[in-house]
C-alpha cells in the first residue's frame, strides 16, 4: 500500500524533516504529539534514541500524563505510596476496573470519584490527545530499535492506551451529563487515533506486544463508546446519522496480515450499524425488520461481514423490544451469536443513562 501519498498513513521510517518528500514529519507526525503527552519513560540512552528516530525533544522538566496507577495509591493517602500494602494493592486493582466500567457507559462521578479526579487532573493532556488524533499522520519507530528502546517504546504506547481509556471515560461522564455531541467529538478522536495506529502496525508488520494490543486496544474503546452513544445519548435521526457519515468518512481498517484486524473491522461496521438502528428506532419507535431497510436513508449500504465466507451481511435477528447483530467471529463460524465465539451488538431501545 502506498500509504505515504495518503492523507492518512503511515511510513516506514519519517524522511526529509521539511515534508517535501512527501513523508511523516515531525510537524504532522500524531506519535510525536502522544510522546509529548507521556513522555518516555525508561532508560535514557533507549530513550534518546527513540526521540532521535522521531526527529524530536522532550523539554527537562515537563508535566506528563499521570498514569491511574500512582494516582490511585496517591488518592489512597498512604503514608508512602511506594511501600508494599495489600489495601494498597486493593486500590489500584479496583480503580483498573473502574477505568473500564467507566469507559464503557455513561456514569456520574459519585460513582467512580477517583477515576473523576484522575480524569480532571489529566485534563490538559486528554484535550493535547483529541488534537493529537486530528493530524493525519503517524509513526513509531516499530522495527530495528534495541531490546532497550523496544522497552521504553512499550511503556510509552501503554500509556498512550491508558490515555485513551481516560479520554472514553471522559467521553462517557458527558454522555451522563447530557453533553451528547461533546461526547461523540471526544468519541471519534479516538476513532481517528486507533484507524491511525492500526493502519501503521500493519504496513509496517509491527510487533504485536508493543504496537498492535494497544491499538486494538483503542479501537475497542472507540467501537464501545460509539455503541454507548447510539444507546444512551437521546440524540436526534439526524444527529445520529451525521455521527454515521463521519464515522464513515474515516479511512477503511487495515485488511491484511492478522484476523484481529478482521475482528477489529467486524467490531467497527457493528459501531457504526448501532448508529443507523438508534436513528431508525428514533424516527419509527421499532427496529427494522431487516438491515437492508437501513438503505438508503440511514445507511448507504448494508456491508459485508468481513469474518464470513464467502462474504454475506451480519446476522440479524430482531424483536420488538431489541436487535441482535453479529459477526462470525475469529473462526468464522455462526456459533448462534456466542458471546464467546461471535462478536455480537445487541439493541434495546434507547435510553436515558442512569
Amino acid at each position: 500500500m502506498a500509504c505515504l501519498t495518503l492523507v492518512w498513513g503511515c511510513a516506514a521510517q519519517p524522511r526529509d524533516p521539511s515534508g517535501d518528500d512527501g513523508a511523516v514529519t515531525p510537524a504532522d507526525n500524531a506519535a510525536v504529539k502522544l510522546v509529548q503527552i507521556t513522555g518516555l519513560p525508561g532508560d535514557v540512552e533507549a530513550r534518546d534514541r527513540v526521540l532521535a528516530k522521531l526527529q524530536t525533544t522532550l523539554p527537562e522538566r515537563a508535566r506528563y500524563f499521570v498514569a491511574l496507577r500512582p494516582f490511585a495509591r496517591a488518592y489512597a493517602k498512604a503514608d508512602d505510596p511506594a511501600t508494599d500494602d495489600p489495601a494498597l494493592d486493593r486500590a489500584v486493582q479496583n480503580a483498573e476496573s473502574d477505568l473500564y466500567a467507566a469507559a464503557s457507559a455513561p456514569w456520574p462521578a459519585q460513582r467512580h470519584p477517583l477515576i473523576a479526579a484522575w480524569i480532571q487532573t489529566n485534563a490538559p493532556h486528554l484535550d493535547a490527545l483529541v488534537a493529537a488524533a486530528a493530524g493525519g499522520r503517524y509513526w513509531m519507530p516499530m522495527r530495528d530499535t534495541t531490546p532497550a528502546m523496544a522497552r521504553v517504546i512499550q511503556i510509552q504506547q501503554t500509556l498512550t492506551q491508558q490515555a485513551a481509556a481516560a479520554l472514553a471515560a471522559r467521553a462517557m461522564r458527558r454522555l451522563h451529563d447530557g453533553d451528547a455531541l461533546a461526547a461523540w467529538q471526544e468519541t471519534l478522536a479516538l476513532q481517528r487515533l486507533a484507524t491511525l495506529m492500526l493502519r501503521c502496525t500493519a504496513d509496517t508488520a509491527a510487533p504485536r506486544g508493543t504496537h498492535l494490543y494497544p491499538a486494538m486496544s483503542i479501537s475497542l474503546l472507540a467501537d464501545t463508546a460509539v455503541i454507548a452513544i447510539a444507546q444512551y445519548s437521546q440524540a436526534t435521526p439526524a444527529q445520529l446519522t451525521a455521527m454515521l457519515r463521519q464515522l464513515r468518512a474515516l479511512p477503511v481498517l487495515p485488511t491484511d496480515r492478522d484476523s484481529l484486524y478482521g475482528q477489529a473491522r467486524a467490531r467497527h461496521l457493528l459501531a457504526a450499524l448501532s448508529l443507523a438502528l438508534a436513528a431508525y428506532y428514533g424516527d419509527h419507535q421499532t427496529f427494522p425488520p431487516r438491515l437492508d431497510a437501513l438503505v438508503p436513508v440511514y445507511s448507504d449500504a448494508v456491508p459485508a461481514d468481513p469474518l464470513a465466507s464467502p462474504r454475506k451481511t451480519p446476522v440479524y435477528r430482531v424483536s420488538q423490544d431489541q436487535a441482535v447483530v453479529y459477526s462470525l467471529g475469529a473462526n468464522g463460524q455462526d456459533d448462534g451469536g456466542h458471546p464467546e465465539f461471535d462478536i455480537v451488538l445487541e439493541m434495546i431501545p434507547p435510553t436515558r443513562p442512569r
